[in-house]
């Protein structure tokens, strides 16, 4: 994150080029090009150490109860297989791992732990969104983001810089770089970058076994592992491209 200039007057040039969210745009030597243009989706992605949380809102939301039964409630799509009291647990795992923050007691939701970390403050704009909503009697409660509010393991205090989609220069947003990879290197984890996986090796009943992959400079090496993980950019956030009227595409 040293390359992330949000500090520095040419940010706003740096947006366009190295931080760019389409890699398409960005070019970098990880990036390879995407064919979106018959799509109304783009793809935002982080080719390098991070993934896609690299570049995402950090915005952590956690899907209400009703989220999970929308064909019971609402006739559409299909309900879960789960529910939410069964992910209530990992949510607030997870929501400990990446450091968000936020404010307990929402009453949209059930009783349950509360994020780690205490919510940003309110801007003079949210808190004018805010009295509107308390005018009008509709509910309101501060968002969840992946952001520290103060420090918080690997993770330092949010300086506002409104710049969490284009890279945190302060290592608050909660980043799988900044999250994870520390601890798994401490750990004994080997980290390999400029490498670019061609192909998952499978055995004969088609579990995966290991990798073949290509290092920075061309040679292709094969490892072999008990347990394959996909997470390439698992993490990201969709660009709409075009909005179409045609019956069709309504």
């Amino acid at each position: 994150m040293t390359r992330a200039r949000a500090s520095s007057a040419d940010f706003e040039l740096t947006l366009s080029s190295e931080w760019a969210w389409d890699p398409n745009e960005r070019r970098g030597p990880g990036d390879y090009p995407v064919v979106d243009n018959a799509s109304d989706i783009g793809v935002l992605n982080w080719n390098g150490v991070g993934g896609g949380t690299v570049l995402y809102a950090a915005q952590w939301q956690r899907n209400l109860p009703s989220d999970f039964r929308v064909r019971s409630l609402d006739g559409v799509a299909d309900d879960w297989p789960l529910d939410y009291d069964e992910l209530a647990p990992y949510y607030a795992r997870v929501e400990r791992d990446f450091g968000v923050s936020g404010l307990g007691g929402d009453p949209a939701y059930p009783a349950g732990t509360p994020p780690p970390l205490p919510p940003a403050p309110l801007t003079p704009g949210g808190r004018r969104v805010a009295a509107a909503h308390n005018a009008l009697g509709w509910h309101w409660w501060p968002g969840t983001n992946a952001i520290a509010t103060r420090q918080y393991g690997e993770q330092e205090a949010c300086q506002r810089r409104a710049a969490c989609m284009w890279g945190c220069p302060h290592r608050a947003k909660g980043s799988v770089d900044v999250t994870h990879w520390p601890q798994a290197l401490r750990l004994g984890a080997k980290l390999i970058t400029g490498a670019r996986v061609l192909r998952i090796e499978t055995d004969r009943t088609g579990r995966a076994t290991g990798a073949l992959w290509r290092d920075r400079e061309g040679v292709i090496h094969s490892s072999s592992a008990d347990a394959v993980v996909l997470a390439a950019n698992g993490v990201g956030t969709p660009r709409l491209l075009q909005l179409s009227s045609s019956p069709e595409h309504p």
